[in-house]
């Protein structure tokens, strides 16, 4: 998993298999929920720019005030009205 806001891998603080599993950005104290599969630290939803699934940078759709940003990398979409990402529903190290 990696941070939406930096782009840096999210260290993960227990153990996938645990009852809480998280993961959290050392740079920014961003934290992602596994299990209510929510977001908590997050900034300006306008200022999403990185893919939590790859890391690498999203686009976004429009240029001026997005309403979505894209990750042409891995499908990976942001709809900051609703404030809700589509397409996380994979987590590398659980596959295999």
């Amino acid at each position: 998993m990696y941070c939406p806001i930096c782009g840096s891998e999210m260290a993960s603080p227990a153990p996938p298999g645990s009852a809480f599993p998280m993961s959290l950005c050392p740079t920014d104290g961003v934290v992602y929920d596994e299990k209510r599969n929510s977001w908590y630290g997050m900034i300006e939803p306008n200022r999403v720019q990185h893919c939590p699934g790859c890391g690498g940078k999203m686009e976004g759709e429009p240029k001026a005030a997005p309403a979505m940003h894209f990750c042409f990398q891995c499908g990976v979409t942001y709809d900051h009205q609703r404030r809700t990402w589509y397409g996380l529903s994979f987590r590398p190290e659980h596959h295999g």
